[in-house]
This record gives structure tokens, C-alpha cells and sequence, in this order.
């Protein structure tokens, strides 16, 4: 996702689930079939080699773990908090399955 207005539209409107150093927003954004992912990760969070590292780790979590548990045509939006920069690669998989599932009951439960 590249466009502010589906960042927001997924924030106001989407299925929200929260972990410790995560939050994860998901939901459908028109009748697109691809799964997307947007990604925020603030200057809170540290430089922006940190910032750089943290964003190249939570895609390669989606690729490999996320996208196919996240149903077809679902965007979401993974907004890093403070002390996500320090998390290392197995701590960042596991706390974003967990919120992806519970995402995914959320979208389950609304679309029916």
C-alpha cells in the first residue's frame, strides 16, 4: 500500500488487534483479490537504519509466515511501537501470528 488515504480508511475502518510492540489493522479495500501490507513505523522508534531493519523483518514475517493465514483480498496495516526496534526476528514472527489471527477472527466474525 502506497496511498495515505488507505492507511487512514484501514485505521478507522478495519478490524484492529494489538500486541505488546504491535498494532495490526486489516480489512477489504475494494474487490481487489491480492493480499497488501502497509507498513508505519515512526522516528520514535529509532534511526533510520533501525527503522530500515525493523520494516525489511516485519515484511519477510509476512511473506513467510503471514500471507497465508491472511484471507484473499485483505489489506493490512502493522504500525510499530516503541521498543519494536530491539525485537529480533524470532520475537517480531511470534507476536505478529498472534495478532493476525486475531484479526483474522475479527474478519471472519464481520463478514460473516
Amino acid at each position: 500500500m502506497h496511498r495515505s488515504a488507505e492507511f487512514l480508511r484501514l485505521q478507522r475502518k478495519g478490524i484492529r488487534a494489538q500486541s505488546k510492540h504491535f498494532v495490526l489493522y486489516a480489512g477489504r479495500l475494494g474487490d481487489e483479490a491480492e493480499r497488501r501490507l502497509g507498513i508505519t513505523v515512526s522516528r520514535r522508534i529509532g534511526k533510520a537504519v533501525v527503522r530500515n531493519r525493523l520494516k525489511r523483518r516485519i515484511r519477510e514475517c509476512f511473506r513467510t509466515k503471514l500471507y497465508a493465514a491472511i484471507p484473499e483480498g485483505v489489506a493490512t496495516v502493522i504500525v510499530a511501537l516503541s521498543g519494536a526496534g530491539v525485537l529480533d526476528t524470532p520475537a517480531i514472527n511470534h507476536e505478529l501470528a498472534a495478532a493476525t489471527l486475531s484479526v483474522v477472527k475479527g474478519l471472519e466474525a464481520r463478514d460473516g
